[in-house]
């Protein structure tokens, strides 16, 4: 990672802030994405990806080529490093291709995995 440093007058006193100035990093997946049956609620599967970038990137969740919208069904949490897919109340009908898309300004990454908990 590149780091440029910069000296910016505040004020007409003379005074100065550092500015760092990044550069800006493409996401990279750090683990496949897997798939695991929540010990808290039994019929809720939860999904996880982990990936590193910068700025801190968007992450949009698929299943079977359909962008997925949280709902009562559906739980999204994205973080600086990672991001979870919570279906709840799962049953046949979510059983498909998942995949998370990772992006910000300086590129994307994609990770899948096919679930079928048989």
């Amino acid at each position: 990672m590149e780091v440029t440093t910069a000296y910016v007058p505040l004020n007409n006193v003379n005074e100065e802030e550092v500015l760092f100035v990044y550069e800006p990093v493409a996401p990279v997946i750090l683990e496949p994405v897997q798939y695991s049956v929540s010990r808290s609620e039994p019929n809720c599967t939860e999904m996880r990806v982990e990936y590193d970038a910068l700025p801190k990137p968007e992450v949009d969740w698929m299943k079977d080529g359909l962008l997925l919208t949280p709902s009562s069904k559906i739980q999204i949490s994205t973080g600086n490093d990672e991001s979870t897919l919570r279906i709840m109340d799962t049953n046949s009908e979510d059983c498909g291709k998942y995949e998370a898309v990772v992006r910000n300004i300086a590129g994307s990454a994609r990770a899948t995995v096919n679930f079928d908990p048989k």
